[in-house]
């Protein structure tokens, strides 16, 4: 999992419609949030301790956040597992 949040997120910030929600944000950090929410969310045993989705995502719907870039984000994380191989 750890490879593919990496990847998603180069992709994500390679991504003009996503960029923007992220210039202000220590990506590192965010990696390693997201490699537990990840895990955690595909039944590993990583236990994710961090935000609600919707506490997370407060202030980027403020800023225009809606299902379109979500729809993105799913788009770059299908990808990035179909290109490490991962079921």
């Amino acid at each position: 999992m750890t490879a593919t949040v990496i990847k998603m997120y180069d992709k994500i910030l390679d991504d003009d419609l996503l960029a923007p929600f992220f210039e202000h944000t220590d990506v590192h950090t965010l990696r390693h949030s997201q490699i537990a929410f990840v895990t955690h969310a595909f039944g590993g045993p990583q236990q994710y301790n961090g935000k609600s989705l919707r506490a997370a995502h407060t202030a980027s719907v403020a800023r225009g956040l809606t299902d379109a870039h979500f729809d993105r984000v799913a788009k770059h994380l299908k990808s990035s597992m179909s290109e490490l191989g991962v079921a």
